[in-house]
């Protein structure tokens, strides 16, 4: 039995009013509609609100026995290639059309994202392997091993960071100077204040 969620049908009741209603008549946070529709389907399931809550425990339970493991035998339990079976199996067995569709997003946006920066930023070393599956099969292929190499936190902060030196180098001494100015200010307006 599937849980079908309309929100553009849905009748506002102040006697229960239904959270996830509010959320996608909200418009205060610009996010594209097809993503919220399919976010707050997902998120609304009768599933997401009387199992989540019976397996959370059991499932966090596995996780720390897991790392009780990993500390005893550190180099065992390390299969790539089985990891990304069981994530593939999980993906199609248990998660519901539109989560997936926002986890397959989420890759494209990712790749697009680096990809701007190594188009927009000058003398940027940033490797690109972009990162577009077109359905869960894709995620056999070690898709989230490839996004965590992909997404390398230590060589960003460095080709960040290398950018960062050029830009204050050539900056002007006003505008580096700047922000030490106006805090200053910020404390000696406050001082001003009477109490």
């Amino acid at each position: 039995m599937t849980h079908s969620v309309d929100f553009e049908t849905m009748e506002h009741d102040p006697r229960d009013p239904n959270p996830w209603l509010a959320l996608y008549l909200d418009h205060s946070i610009p996010v594209d509609p097809e993503v919220k529709k399919a976010w707050l389907k997902d998120s609304s399931s009768r599933c997401r609100q009387f199992v989540l809550p019976i397996v959370r425990p059991f499932a966090r339970g596995f996780i720390m026995l897991m790392q009780l493991v990993k500390t005893v035998l550190p180099d065992s339990l390390t299969s790539s290639w089985l990891l990304h079976r069981v994530l593939s199996w999980g993906l199609r067995t248990f998660v519901t059309r539109e989560a997936n569709w926002l986890i397959l997003r989420h890759f494209h946006i990712g790749s697009e994202i680096l990809d701007f920066i190594a188009r927009n930023v000058a003398d940027t070393k940033v490797p690109l392997n972009p990162l577009r599956p077109a359905n869960l099969a894709d995620v056999r292929d070690d898709l989230f091993l490839k996004q965590s190499s992909q997404i390398d936190l230590a060589q960003r902060k460095q080709t960040l960071r290398d950018l960062y030196t050029k830009w204050y180098e050539n900056a002007s001494w006003l505008f580096r100077s700047g922000p030490y100015l106006i805090f200053a200010a910020t404390w000696v307006a406050a001082a001003l204040i009477p109490l």
